[in-house]
């Protein structure tokens, strides 16, 4: 998830990695709970007047239950899991599969203990995909409909350089950042499981939305920024204990610092939350006031953001941003920056773009990168359209981005590993691909577009949309075939080179 501006990606390409050795997994503490199993209630506390979650729809998502400690070292994680997990794939499953991406992304995890509820002995799983893919036999088979509970210990080693994709799962700067560092059910779709070694620009998970219960017990100096929300807490000189709920999200995340300094605003029935840090007041208050007309403007423009919180945080990324579920994260090298540069801003107001595009719509983010990377820079390009100094600017931008591509005509649709050589995954989608929305708004005109941004968010909430049903959705808008457009700029999934 992660990265505006792919240049951050060579940045990254030249950075150290250093991989620390995971300390031996520990004796199975006691189980956790079972996961309930209709139980809503603390998801839909999390939602905004209007959202629902109909329990006969989401009974069958995905269910985590994590219980996580945080060494005092801020390198080490020690947690316990119960995943609950529902054959919604029409056939027999022989296996349920994990993603491991700690080991991809510069530290390690070690699994122990892999039991699959209510039977007796352990799993012992097969690991592959450079250490990123772990396969756990099911006997019997789970068959379609049927729902098997996995619960699992882990311990996980935090690099404090050079971590994942843009440095996104490190301990640097007094920052702590988790990226997909738990043990993560990938989507199985049509094409089956996704176990593929994710390129290294770009986002690297695909993930369905699901539900989370998560404890989490660290020091108690710690300022800890999470997906979700805080249902109880505890707290003494030493250690805190906070419980969250999240749900629907595709992906937990947390980030934490003893820096963090935090500033508060509302929007509607969201609270947004800005963790910056203490000796960067005004690009703080910045961040948070630019996030505030982002969020007004896109509940407008696009549909209303579904969860009561935001948060904002810095991080030690080598990108300029990061999106997650209800958090993104900002470059922290930004905040040293006048607040008259305006990267602080577009950048902020990209990732904000991502809770519509990611987050709440999803897609194939290895696959289809261009549905969620050039929709927030759409959107970012309807933020400074209604500024005093207008888009132009940030619509040459664009262009001047989008150049090479665009003279080539490289396709925007690609997956991200197929762009060769790398820089021109960033020139196509992110630049190129947002005037694709640019030349679809001026053939459909305005007002049918602005009705295909509403409906392509409502349609697809909290849902994996494609290439095609976003054309379908577009021309649905219209009333008008758009087959040649999607076609001439590469747009269209499947129909790329028909």
């Amino acid at each position: 998830m992660r990265k505006i501006f792919f240049l951050a990606c060579l940045f990254l390409a030249a950075c150290a990695t250093a991989v620390p050795t995971a300390a031996p997994v520990p004796p199975s503490p006691t189980p956790i709970p079972a996961l309930p199993v209709d139980e809503l209630a603390p998801f839909t506390a999390g939602l905004v007047a209007g959202q629902a979650l109909d329990a006969a729809v989401w009974r069958t998502a995905t269910r985590y239950h994590i219980s996580l400690t945080i060494d005092p070292s801020l390198q080490r994680i020690d947690g316990r899991q119960t995943i609950r997990y529902t054959n919604r794939t029409g056939q027999p499953l022989p296996e349920l599969y994990l993603r491991l991406y700690p080991n991809l992304t510069g530290g390690s995890i070690a699994l122990q203990n892999v039991r699959r509820v209510g039977q007796d002995g352990t799993i012992t799983p097969t690991i592959s995909a450079a250490d990123s893919v772990a396969r756990l036999p099911l006997e019997p088979v789970l068959a379609d409909g049927e729902t098997a509970e996995i619960a699992l210990d882990f311990v996980v080693a935090v690099p404090t350089e050079g971590g994942g994709n843009y440095n996104t799962f490190v301990f640097d700067q007094n920052i702590l950042a988790l990226a997909h560092f738990y043990p993560f059910v990938p989507v199985y779709d049509a094409a089956g499981w996704h176990l593929e070694i994710p390129s290294t620009q770009g986002d690297i998970i695909y993930g369905e939305s699901s539900f989370y219960t998560v404890d989490i017990t660290a020091p108690a100096d710690q300022v800890l920024v999470t997906t979700g929300q805080v249902v109880s807490e505890t707290r003494t000189a030493a250690i805190q204990t906070i419980t969250l709920a999240a749900g629907p999200v595709r992906d937990f995340y947390l980030i934490s610092s003893a820096d963090f300094v935090r500033e508060t605003a509302v929007v509607g029935g969201t609270t947004i939350n800005h963790y910056g840090l203490p000796d960067a007041a005004a690009q703080n208050q910045s961040a948070l006031q630019t996030a505030v007309a982002a969020v007004t403007l896109f509940n407008e423009k696009i549909g209303p953001y579904p969860f009561t919180e935001l948060d904002l945080a810095a991080s030690p990324t080598a990108a300029l941003g990061v999106e997650y579920p209800g958090l993104v994260v900002n470059a922290a090298r930004l905040y040293k920056r006048p607040t008259a540069d305006p990267l602080l801003a577009t950048t902020t107001v990209h990732e904000v773009a991502h809770q519509w595009f990611y987050s709440t719509i999803g897609n194939d983010q290895l696959s289809e990168p261009w549905l969620d990377e050039a929709l927030a820079q759409l959107a970012t390009l309807l933020y400074f359209e209604q500024t005093p100094a207008g888009g132009a600017s940030f619509l040459g931008q664009l262009e001047a981005w989008g150049e090479y591509a665009m003279a080539e005509d490289v396709p925007i649709g690609l997956p991200v590993a197929a762009y060769e050589p790398p820089a021109l995954y960033g020139t196509a989608v992110y630049g190129r691909g947002p005037l694709f929305f640019v030349a679809l708004r001026e053939q459909i005109e305005q007002e049918a577009f602005s009705t295909f941004l509403h409906d392509y968010y409502t349609r697809f909430q909290f849902g994996v949309a494609t290439s095609a049903g976003l054309q379908t959705t577009a021309e649905a808008a219209c009333g008008c075939d758009l087959t040649e457009l999607f076609v001439e700029w590469g747009a269209g999934g499947s129909k790329l080179g028909d």
